[in-house]
């Protein structure tokens, strides 16, 4: 039987105490072909990572908050002020929803940026 572990780098000096995002790293999905994390940098600042290797379609949610992403996409870094995407790497996806908001819906998997990433 395989194992897979998850990690998440957050670079920091091994002598200082780890900095407060770090704390606030949340592992939404973490389960064969498909890992999501959630990390609040600020009040109203949050970034997602999605790795999902089959491109299957999920809704995420954190702290009871119902649908807050939608999203096929096989990999994802979204970076959200006050749950709007102002950044964003897409790769292989068909639907990206924030909230309630649909940011694109295509009929073929594509790769969508927005903003620099």
């Amino acid at each position: 039987r395989d194992i897979e572990f998850s990690w998440l780098l957050v670079p920091n000096d091994p002598t200082q105490p780890a900095p407060a995002p770090a704390s606030k790293i949340e592992f939404l999905k973490d389960e064969p072909q498909l890992v999501a994390v959630r990390l609040e940098i600020e009040r109203g600042r949050a970034e997602w990572m999605v790795l999902n290797e089959e491109g299957k379609r999920i809704d995420l949610s954190y702290k009871g908050n119902g649908k807050a992403l939608t999203t096929d996409a096989r990999r994802l870094y979204l970076d959200c002020r006050n749950g709007k995407p102002v950044r964003s790497w897409v790769s292989e996806a068909t639907v990206l929803k924030v909230g309630g908001t649909e940011v694109f819906r295509k009929s073929a998997r594509k790769n969508v940026t927005v903003g620099k990433v």
